[in-house]
């Protein structure tokens, strides 16, 4: 299933998601992962399982201890449902960040690419 915000087309939106809707707008690729992966109801360990990782290095990415790769990001995003579009910017946003830009708000990556 995949995510977005277009007319009743089957798919969910974000707001269906209660983790997402508590949180309002996600700041982080981690944080996101956690919000859906929570409204979700599914656990660490089942979802490293689903994804073939340890529960382990899927806390890592939601703490944003680390970053998955492009190719992780895309099957995170498909395993949940979530839009792979925006999962990918926010994983390119953590990784400029980590870059040193961004982080005084000079560089803002949804005005970017939207």
């Amino acid at each position: 299933m995949t995510i977005d915000n277009s007319e009743d087309t089957g798919t969910l939106h974000w707001s269906e998601v209660p983790k997402l809707a508590e949180l309002g707008k996600t700041q982080t690729l981690g944080t996101a992962m956690r919000a859906w992966r929570e409204g979700l109801e599914w656990t660490l360990t089942s979802t490293a399982g689903k994804l073939g990782i340890s529960k382990q290095m899927l806390s890592d990415y939601e703490l944003g201890l680390k970053l998955p790769s492009i190719r992780r990001t895309l099957a995170l995003a498909e395993l949940m449902g979530a839009s792979p579009a925006m999962w990918l910017r926010y994983r390119l946003q953590d990784e400029l960040k980590s870059l040193g830009y961004g982080s005084t708000g000079s560089l803002n990556v949804f005005k970017l690419v939207s």
